[in-house]
């Protein structure tokens, strides 16, 4: 990806929902960072926003133009051994998590630890 803007060269993870999170990401995808969103199996909640249709809404693309997407149940072990293996995750400038305190409970199994293993700088 070229490294354009402010932020060019910078890659962020971003599994935040609903409107402030996904609002900060892009904030920071319009400056040039390289975002990739990461979405539960049932989609940001978002996407059932007023005016959906089908997976998309007006709000849902409003907060998240720009960025990359994929889709990870981050609570399932099989997930969590993927999302480790994701070269992406090793070359990680930031994270950008509003669920964070579910993100790191012992129901998701994405722990401290696991960050420190796939080498994660945040």
């Amino acid at each position: 990806m070229a490294e354009v803007g402010a932020l060019g060269g910078v890659r962020v993870l971003d599994v935040t929902q609903v409107m402030a999170g996904p609002y900060c990401a892009m904030q920071l995808c319009d400056m040039g960072a390289d975002v990739i969103k990461i979405e539960p199996p049932e989609g940001d909640s978002t996407r059932r926003m007023a005016g959906a249709a089908g997976t998309d809404s007006p709000a849902f693309n409003a907060v998240n133009r720009g960025k990359r997407g994929i889709v990870l149940n981050l609570k399932s072990p099989a997930a969590c051994d993927a999302f480790k293996r994701l070269d992406v995750v090793r070359r990680l400038d930031s994270l950008a998590a509003d669920p964070w305190d579910e993100l790191l409970s012992s129901s998701s199994k994405i722990t401290p630890k696991m960050r420190r293993d796939v080498g994660m700088k945040t």
